[in-house]
């Protein structure tokens, strides 16, 4: 069944209005709007962002500087402090050796000295110990 007339003109008029609407958003978007370039305003607000950004770029060097600095000097320490206990390790050693060697060499000395007293000889055959 074919439309109405009364159906197609109501057809026509919102036809007409769509693309009345649709000519009215391509006219005042945005993107179509005349561009006028930086005002003074936004001159002076990217002046402020850049020495803002500067400001936090030289306090951020400087934090980064102090803490590599700080780090320097703990990483000293604990460097000062390991050497002392590998010389302390190294001093017990020593006289670990020292006390092992004063041993074998009275251990020596006293046989020596026993094979040539003929007394201290005797008394060491007779427990077994020469």
């Amino acid at each position: 069944m074919p439309p109405s007339f009364k159906t197609q003109k109501t057809i026509l008029i919102l036809m007409k209005f769509l693309k009345l609407l649709i000519a009215f958003f391509i006219l005042c978007s945005p993107a179509l709007s005349k561009d006028t370039g930086f005002t003074q305003e936004d001159r002076e607000r990217l002046i402020r962002l850049e020495t803002t950004l500067k400001v936090f770029m030289e306090q951020t060097d400087k934090r980064f500087t102090e803490l590599r600095e700080d780090m320097n000097k703990r990483f000293e320490q604990v460097n000062n402090e390991l050497n002392r206990l590998v010389n302390i390790m190294v001093g017990i050693f020593a006289g670990q050796i020292a006390l092992v060697v004063a041993v074998i060499g009275f251990a020596w000395w006293d046989r020596e000295k026993a094979k040539t007293d003929k007394e201290l000889a005797e008394i060491l055959k007779q427990y077994g110990l020469m």
